[in-house]
């Protein structure tokens, strides 16, 4: 007596195990690369906070709690770089960037200044380029009365590069990692 063959099973998934895991790496790994390779701008999900860390941890600086940030950006590449808008009212902008100023030469960084160069797209030192350009929001040459300053690590693995307008406020800082 022959044993009858059992009916298909409607659950059975269509493609094999092994297909199944393939594809799920290689699916990782292209999720992974435009994450973190691919020279997007990507959205900051906690801009204020990352923005205060980022400050108290290289200054030890607290940022005033009149500070907002309006837009924050990371590139998506090897070597990281952030994006920050901010806003505070006029008259503590000044007084903000001199304490930043002022915290940088306290601990082992080294200061540039730069009032006239042009600042369209930042590119630290002349020897970096981050990527196709940075988001639509970012654009410090349209701020009246520019100025800024440059900080950068001795060791040349981060700095931070300082766009504000003590008439209107407004700071735009472009942070790279190396």
């Amino acid at each position: 007596m022959s044993v009858p063959n059992p009916p298909p099973n409607p659950r059975q998934p269509r493609f094999p195990r092994g297909a199944r895991i393939t594809l799920g790496c290689f699916g990782t790994i292209v999720l992974l690369f435009i994450l973190f390779c691919s020279g997007l701008n990507f959205p900051v999900i906690f801009p204020h906070a990352s923005f205060a860390h980022g400050i108290d941890k290289d200054f030890n600086v607290t940022i005033p709690p009149s500070l907002k940030v309006l837009h924050a950006a990371r590139l998506a590449m090897r070597d990281p770089a952030y994006y920050y808008e901010c806003q505070l009212p006029p008259a503590e902008v000044r007084p903000f960037m001199q304490q930043i100023e002022a915290a940088a030469k306290t601990v082992p960084l080294l200061i540039e200044k730069a009032e006239d160069r042009f600042c369209f797209q930042p590119q630290p030192l002349n020897r970096f380029s981050y990527g196709p350009t940075p988001p639509a929001w970012y654009n410090p040459a349209s701020l009246p009365d520019r100025q800024e300053f440059f900080i950068r690590l001795t060791n040349d693995s981060a700095g931070y590069w300082f766009f504000f307008s003590p008439s209107t406020g407004k700071i735009y800082v472009f942070w790279y990692e190396t």
